[in-house]
């Protein structure tokens, strides 16, 4: 009776095993579904680890960025001379240099990443209230859109630690939209 006892518990912990260790094998090949907010609206596609942004996303000559609820089409602004594709975090993209060891010169830097169609605007020198607008205008003028529509675009405009300890860990925003944080 023991015997059959420690068999059978020795047969359903290796079963149990098993099962675990399948669950943690990578699928078949298919994607997981997107994530989804509270009313069920992806929030952002899903890219495997190490794959490249798929092309479907980028339409001809427009690209689609997520704006509020609802996409807006721009001018596919990737194909830029001076658009640098990181070359590390695949999907993610430098908009306005393509020398990234220029960074440390610029005032403000702006990346794009494409999987989730995030932007970050870094601002990297003093006065951050001015080089803000900058960036704005910038920004504004390469997707071609109005300032009120790039209040609803998915984006963070941020002061680096390195360059201001003080300034930064706090979400600025755009300057002009409601949820702006003053700056001087």
């Amino acid at each position: 009776m023991n015997k059959f006892l420690i068999g059978a518990t020795i047969l359903v912990v290796s079963l149990a095993l098993i099962i675990g260790v399948i669950q943690l094998l990578p699928s078949n090949g298919s994607t997981p579904p997107a994530a989804t907010n509270d009313n069920q609206t992806p929030v952002a596609p899903y890219f495997p680890p190490g794959e490249d942004v798929p092309a479907a996303i980028v339409t001809g000559d427009t690209l689609q960025l997520p704006l509020g609820t609802d996409e807006v089409s721009v001018r596919n602004f990737l194909r830029d001379p001076d658009v640098a594709k990181d070359t590390v975090n695949l999907g993610f993209y430098y908009v306005g240099t393509t020398d990234l060891a220029l960074l440390d010169s610029q005032v403000f830097s702006i990346q794009y990443v494409a999987q989730t169609g995030h932007f970050t605007v870094s601002l990297l020198r003093e006065p951050f209230g001015a080089v803000r607008k900058q960036a704005e205008e910038a920004l504004a003028a390469r997707l071609g859109l109005p300032k009120e529509q790039l209040c609803g675009l998915r984006y963070t405009v941020a002061v680096p630690g390195y360059v201001s300890a003080e300034a930064s860990g706090v979400d600025y925003r755009f300057s002009f939209c409601s949820d702006a944080v003053p700056l001087q």
